[in-house]
């Protein structure tokens, strides 16, 4: 042991006069864990249920894929009303949207659409003509 102890190892505790002593069970909740977010864990959980993965294709939907985007190539000037399923980054879920094609940028690899929104060539699951 460490002399600078041994003068007081020994001596006897003294009871605070003005302060009641603690119970065990308060004294320990002093060194629980505790959450400084409250509700962050909730939220957390919360939110890895809502969003999902992005989901394979297989070739032959890639090849219909394909043909559609050269199709709205072609017919992009009369803005065509599409149906259209796809993965949002943004919102890491799968959607499926109608909306018309204002756009097919091939440089970006991106149909913009009406909205304003964007969507990578790679994110599109199906296309459909909407009627």
């Amino acid at each position: 042991m460490d002399d600078k102890y041994l003068k007081i190892i020994d001596l006897p505790y003294k009871k605070s006069k003005t302060h009641k002593q603690m119970s065990i069970s308060d004294r320990a909740s002093q060194f629980m864990s505790f959450s400084a977010l409250e509700g962050y864990d909730k939220k957390i959980k919360e939110h890895s249920k809502l969003t999902s993965e992005k989901r394979e294709i297989s070739i032959d939907d890639i090849e219909n894929i394909d043909k559609m985007l050269k199709e709205l190539i072609d017919k992009q000037s009369s803005h065509p009303l599409i149906k259209i399923d796809f993965f949002d980054d943004k919102q890491q879920d799968n959607k499926s949207i109608v909306e018309r094609v204002v756009k097919v940028d091939l440089q970006a690899r991106r149909l913009v659409l009406a909205d304003e929104r964007e969507i990578d060539f790679n994110d599109i699951y199906c296309i459909q003509w909407y009627n």
